[in-house]
């Protein structure tokens, strides 16, 4: 089984492998705060009326701090999709946008994310 080609995949049909879980992309509040300050979320948000969740980072079971060279890789990759992230970037400049991609947060499934997934994702 495979995961779909487009879009996010359902907890389903996740390849799963032995002593794997699924976790969910989040962030915490702190950084939120600091990577949004004076930013005027409209302009960014991709769908309308969705506000990102933002968690207390006890409630994280992954908490990932890219060094410099990893950070610059990333950046360097992100950056190659201009269309869709080149906008962002400029909004935020490159040394917010650099400092947002250093840190990774995934939390554990909880009740309420299929619902939210189906949503979203909704033609």
């Amino acid at each position: 089984m495979s995961p779909r080609a487009a879009g996010a995949p359902s907890r389903s049909s996740v390849w799963h492998c032995r002593g794997s879980r699924l976790l969910y992309s989040t962030k915490t509040r702190d950084w939120d705060n600091r990577i949004y300050a004076g930013v005027d979320r409209s302009t960014i948000m991709m769908v309308e009326g969705l506000e990102p969740e933002a968690v207390d980072p006890s409630e994280l079971a992954v908490w990932l701090t890219c060094d410099d060279a990893m950070v610059t890789r990333k950046v360097d990759a992100l950056r190659a999709q201009v269309s869709q992230v080149e906008p962002f970037v400029q909004a935020i400049g490159e040394d917010a946008f650099t400092e947002l991609a250093r840190e990774e947060f995934y939390r554990e499934p909880r009740a309420g994310d299929e619902e939210m997934m189906r949503r979203f994702s909704a033609p």
